[in-house]
């Protein structure tokens, strides 16, 4: 980014993401809030909200989910922030499928 942005300092979870990635590895939201060192409610309170996680908190969801799944339950503030983030911490370019909502409808334009 040039000069002129800030990074942001934190971020939100994607929900759906989130809780489809527990549901795919058998894990409740009271297990991730210990997981992620959080009080009693306070994962489900954020999820809902969209507040931003602290800096420890995205650390141990990197921890806990592996960085790959991490990387994509993270909410970015652009696409294009996304892929660059990608490729900063894994090397190679983003996979991801163009019109994917297009190619569901059918449309090829």
């Amino acid at each position: 980014m040039n000069g002129s942005r800030k990074l942001p300092d934190s971020y939100s979870v994607r929900k759906n993401a989130f809780l489809a990635w527990c549901h795919k590895n058998g894990k409740s939201l009271e297990e991730m809030e210990k997981e992620l060192l959080m009080s009693n409610g306070e994962l489900g309170r954020k999820l809902e909200h969209r507040e931003k996680l602290s800096k420890e908190q995205i650390t141990q969801l990197v921890y806990v989910m592996g960085a790959t799944d991490a990387f994509f339950v993270i909410h970015y503030p652009s696409f294009k922030f996304r892929q660059k983030v990608y490729r900063q911490v894994f090397g190679r370019k983003m996979p991801y499928r163009e019109r994917r909502q297009a190619r569901k409808r059918g449309e090829e334009n």
